[in-house]
């Protein structure tokens, strides 16, 4: 076994301990209040954003003086981060209070 072979053997087993050692089948504990202060949390970020982003789309759309190349930008960018909202949300939501299991569907399986 030459040297090289030595070296990545030392490295693929580092990175298995490294995995391994990562991995828990203990479903996760939150400190008390924590659990309620993240959902509150994630409200207030999904109903802002929401809000946000929709107004951009709609003041973008309904003003011609507003069609510039930046605005549209601002546009596009809005509507990738409501769908960044309404998908990565509710998996937020469900890693909070669905104990490590996925209920929320093949769909928004990630």
């Amino acid at each position: 076994m030459t040297r090289h072979h030595k070296r990545q053997n030392k490295i693929l087993l580092l990175i298995m301990t490294f995995n391994e050692s990562n991995s828990t089948d203990d479903p996760v504990e939150w400190f008390p209040g924590l659990q309620t202060t993240a959902c509150i949390a994630y409200s207030v970020i999904l109903f802002i954003g929401i809000i946000g982003n929709i107004l951009v789309i709609i003041i973008v759309a309904r003003y011609r003086d507003m069609r510039n190349a930046t605005n549209l930008l601002l546009t596009n960018l809005s509507i990738a981060d409501l769908f960044l909202l309404l998908f990565c949300t509710p998996d937020g939501y469900q890693h909070l209070y669905g104990k490590d299991k996925h209920r929320l569907g093949k769909f928004m399986c990630m």
